[in-house]
């Protein structure tokens, strides 16, 4: 596992849960990591809320640090891996709301051309 990701709470899951969660948060930061070019650290922390007959209900917190900021966010299912997933996805909508400002859609450059085109 890289130095990046650092789970918190999962001693006591099997190896195999552990390992989905894991390739999870490799992916998130790959993917990630095109925008930001700088991810610092990746915590998760994992707590179990309530139980009932055999079955578990998860609160995962994550925490992505990058360029000396930090943003936060937290899961809550009876899944560990939706679990993880709900609260990376979270993560990543507060990306796209944050560095959204940057990308220039179809649109918007469809009507460059045209005023480009108009001005020549």
């Amino acid at each position: 596992m890289p130095e990046r990701i650092e789970l918190n709470g999962f001693e006591d899951i099997d190896s195999f849960e552990k390992d989905k969660v894991t390739d999870i948060s490799l992916k998130f930061i790959e993917k990630n990591n095109r925008t930001l070019k700088n991810i610092e650290f990746l915590h998760l922390r994992l707590k179990e809320c309530c139980s009932t007959e055999g079955k578990k209900k998860y609160f995962v917190d994550a925490r992505l640090g990058f360029s000396g900021t930090q943003i936060t966010s937290s899961g809550e299912e009876w899944n560990l891996v939706a679990a993880v997933d709900d609260s990376l996805a979270r993560i990543e909508k507060e990306l796209q709301k944050r560095f959204s400002h940057r990308k220039i859609t179809e649109k918007q450059k469809r009507k460059i051309r045209k005023t480009n085109r108009l001005l020549e």
